[in-house]
């Protein structure tokens, strides 16, 4: 656990990934909070990227989250795609501590959302 997270909260790191599956990422203040948690969580990864690209958030997602599985279904249909993310340590069912699944009418939506999930349950 890092410290920062904790001072961020579980629930406040669930309530913007909340904020997120329900809305573009346009909000600048919702885009510094995701960049403090994951900054705090890994405060080596400093180079974070685009939150509204799917390609900068799996790298992110790479940095935080080394050799993680990822898994992703949805629709390629515009504007909502209805999009789920799986994020979890081994591609083995129910064999991880920790599983964040984030949902989103985009990709990166769906992806940044799981990402701050895990960042919420290992904090805990």
């Amino acid at each position: 656990m890092q410290e920062g997270v904790n001072d961020m909260g579980q629930n406040n790191l669930t309530a913007l990934a909340d904020a997120i599956e329900s809305k573009p990422l346009s909000d600048a203040a919702t885009e510094t909070a995701i960049r403090t948690a994951i900054k705090n969580f890994t405060p080596g990864a400093d180079q974070l990227g685009d939150f509204s690209n799917t390609d900068d958030v799996l790298h992110m997602i790479g940095q935080v989250l080394p050799d993680w599985s990822v898994s992703m279904t949805g629709k390629a249909h515009e504007p909502d795609g209805h999009w789920t993310c799986t994020l979890r340590e081994s591609s083995w069912r129910d064999s991880d501590a920790v599983i964040g699944i984030g949902r989103g009418p985009l990709p990166h939506q769906a992806l940044t959302a799981a990402l701050l999930r895990v960042i919420a349950l290992q904090s805990a």
